[in-house]
C-alpha cells in the first residue's frame, strides 16, 4: 500500500526514484505489523498510512541527501584537482555543472519543506521502528 499523499509525491520523481522509494515503502509496509507488534504499538489504519507516507519520505531524503554530498564532496575534489568536470553517460558532473546546481536546490528545498512540516527529525532517524514510535507519540 502506497499512501494517497505519497502516491502524489512520487508521481513528480522520475521512475528509478519512484521505484525505489515505492518498494521501500510496500516492504516496509510488509513488515509494519510486526515493527509495530515489538514497539507495542497499536497499528490503526490512519498510523500505518501516516507511518508508511514518513518511511517513503525518509527514503527519499536519504536518497537525496546522500547524492547531493556525494556530488558535493566530488565537485571538490574536481576543483582541487582542477578538473572541470566528469561525464557520466550523457550527464556532465562538476562544481558548476547544471546536475550539481539542480541537486543543490532539490536538496535545500526538500530539506527546508521537511522542516517547515517538523519532518526534519523522523526522516534523520536510523530506525523505521524509531520513526514509528515517534509518530505514535503524537498520535
Amino acid at each position: 500500500m502506497t499512501p494517497r499523499y505519497l502516491a502524489d509525491v512520487m508521481a513528480e520523481l522520475p521512475y528509478r526514484l519512484r521505484d525505489e522509494v515505492g518498494g521501500y515503502v510496500h516492504a516496509v509496509d510488509a513488515a509494519a505489523d510486526d515493527i509495530a507488534r515489538e514497539c507495542g504499538i497499536r497499528l490503526t489504519a490512519a498510523i500505518r498510512e501516516d507511518f508508511l507516507f514518513l518511511v517513503g519520505i525518509r527514503r527519499l531524503w536519504s536518497t537525496i541527501n546522500s547524492s547531493h554530498w556525494l556530488a558535493a564532496n566530488s565537485a571538490e575534489l574536481f576543483r582541487r584537482a582542477e578538473v572541470p568536470r566528469v561525464q557520466a553517460g550523457s550527464l556532465f558532473v562538476g562544481p558548476g555543472e547544471e546536475f550539481n546546481q539542480e541537486l543543490r536546490r532539490l536538496h535545500h528545498r526538500l530539506q527546508v519543506l521537511l522542516a517547515e512540516h517538523g519532518l526534519d527529525e523522523p526522516v534523520e532517524m536510523s530506525h523505521v521502528s524509531d520513526v514509528l514510535v515517534w509518530l505514535a507519540e503524537r498520535s
